[in-house]
């Protein structure tokens, strides 16, 4: 083991520089302390802070849920209220047009909660609506009747469905409809003749101004305001605040609020979150130059006396750091020098002792790294695969399926599937008891996989029922695939080993191409598979 003798000459460069260092490390030492406690300082300012705008926001916000709840039942009682003027009833009753209505306008200007009113006959449909309101226009268009023809078919369902939950409101009942890209409250009514018979019903959309108004901070929440947003995390309409950035934010879902998935946010102006953090971040920042220039003082005046151990011990680092072993010489100066010495020849011995067993460990360490590669490949591997039949499980089915139709997508290809199901295979567990029962589906499903083709992907989707993927084939190839596989099983004798018997078996099959819709594929394979079985079994359908 090298010695370094304690009786070099330390060059008058390398004592300055050492004594440059020493105070260097000092400053640093002293600005990380002040740091750190101004750190902690500021930081507790910020805690307290941040618990004063929780304390805020918490009781804003129950004061804005309640507001808003007051808010939604006004505008239900504004709806009946309006629906029960009998000029309502007179428009129903009259002649009716799609066209605004001067007494919807009248009574949207009346209602401070509501901005627009719509009248649908008893079967939903749009007899009179206010002017000026594309959020209503947009309710008033999906509204209107179409034949599947005119329209998207889902387009038209979900106009029928609207026409059924507006038709079927409860009186005063206010409900979230997706009108303009967002989330609209409505407030409905029933509307009545003179003998209190429904002739239809009256829909207002609840104004932004109305929702605004109960989102009013009081004075002390200074610097801050309350926002509405969707679920999308768009502004739905906000109260009134300061000007410029925001900083801080705080959230509160609106849970049951009329089917909405709103919620409140009260933000807090970037000016107010960093006013509790100035004077601390000051005084810190004051202290550490202090701290440094003090400490810096200090540890120039021992710097000198320091120099020797210290680059000796520098110098001892730098030949450990190049995998020498080193001892260094115990100056005869005693003090922290002296410990430091001791303190790393006794570490030196010591690394160098544990390079073995690190070396060792480190060899453990690869041999169960790669262990535990193995598990995880073999725990990927069960993840995707049917422990039974070792083909894909219905996890798998539905991925490839999946990547598949992208696929179709982008090469326009055709793509069928099979669902394939064996005939009568509960009498197998019956008779032979389901070990055997088991050992007769791993046969049919090595016959299923061996007539299919390389690019196939043949699937175990639950009990004695399997699914085929047959990418790049048309309903053609599909049937002669299927054909195979059904003659193949047909013709197979099967040896149960649990019992030593001999079996036959056949299959239904039934067949699909993808027409758009991964859902309407496999619901049109398994009609077929229905049709297999009803037209007697051991054969295959198609659907055209």
């Amino acid at each position: 083991m090298a010695k370094i003798a304690s009786s070099v000459t330390l060059p008058p460069e390398a004592q300055r520089a050492l004594r440059g260092k020493v105070v260097e490390w000092a400053v640093v030492a002293s600005l990380a302390t002040a740091l750190v406690f101004g750190g902690l300082w500021t930081w507790s300012s910020r805690e307290a802070a941040r618990a004063l705008l929780d304390r805020t926001a918490s009781v804003s916000f129950e004061l804005a849920a309640t507001l808003l709840v007051q808010v939604l039942e006004a505008a239900g009682s504004e709806a009946m209220r309006s629906a029960d003027a009998p000029a309502m009833a007179a428009i129903l009753l009259g002649p009716g047009y799609s066209a605004a209505d001067p007494t919807l306008r009248v009574a949207a200007a009346a209602s401070p909660e509501l901005a627009s009113f719509v009248l649908l006959d008893p079967q939903g449909v749009p007899v009179a609506w206010s002017e000026d309101d594309p959020a209503l226009a947009e309710l008033v268009a999906q509204l209107q009747p179409r034949s599947a023809t005119d329209a998207d078919l889902d387009y038209v369902m979900r106009g029928v469905a609207l026409r059924k939950v507006l038709v079927g409101a409860k009186p005063g009942a206010t409900h979230a409809l997706e009108l303009e890209g967002s989330m609209r409250l409505v407030a409905s009514a029933p509307v009545r003749d003179a003998m209190g018979s429904v002739v239809g019903s009256l829909h207002g959309v609840v104004g932004f101004e109305a929702l605004a108004s109960a989102l009013t901070l009081d004075a002390s929440s200074s610097g801050t305001r309350l926002l509405l947003l969707d679920g999308n995390g768009t502004t739905v309409t906000a109260g009134p605040g300061p000007a410029g950035d925001w900083g801080a934010r705080r959230v509160r879902e609106l849970e049951g609020f009329a089917g909405a998935d709103w919620s409140l946010v009260m933000e807090q102006s970037a000016a107010e979150s960093l006013r509790p953090l100035v004077l601390p971040a000051a005084v810190s920042l004051a202290g550490a130059a202090a701290l440094a220039l003090v400490f810096g003082l200090l540890a120039l005046r021992s710097g000198s006396r320091q120099a020797r151990p210290l680059w000796e011990l520098y110098l001892g680092l730098r030949k450990a750091r190049d995998g020498e072993a080193v001892e260094l010489a115990v100056p005869r100066v005693q003090g922290e020098a002296e410990s430091l010495t001791l303190a790393f020849n006794d570490t030196i011995r010591r690394l160098y002792e544990s390079r073995g067993t690190l070396e060792r460990e480190l060899a453990a360490l690869r041999e169960q790294n790669s262990a535990f590669q193995s598990q995880r490949r073999m725990l990927a591997q069960l993840t995707v695969t049917d422990p039974l039949t070792q083909l894909a499980n219905r996890r798998s089915f539905e991925d490839q399926l999946k990547k598949e139709i992208q696929r179709l997508s982008r090469h326009k290809e055709g793509l069928a599937m099979l669902v394939v199901d064996i005939d009568d295979f509960k009498n197998v567990n019956d008779e032979l008891g389901h070990a055997a029962g088991d050992e007769f589906l791993v046969q049919v499903a090595r016959i299923l996989k061996e007539q299919a083709r390389g690019t196939d992907v043949v699937a175990r989707y639950g009990g004695e029922e399997f699914v085929v993927i047959a990418p790049s084939t048309d309903l053609e190839g599909a049937m002669v695939l299927a054909e195979r596989m059904r003659t193949a099983v047909a013709e197979a004798s099967f040896i149960v080993e649990e019992t030593k018997r001999l079996r036959s078996a056949t299959v239904s099959i039934g067949v699909a191409t993808y027409k758009g819709s991964q859902t309407g594929l496999f619901n049109a394979a398994d009609g077929a598979l229905y049709e297999a079985k009803a037209a007697g079994k051991n054969c295959v359908h198609a659907v055209e």
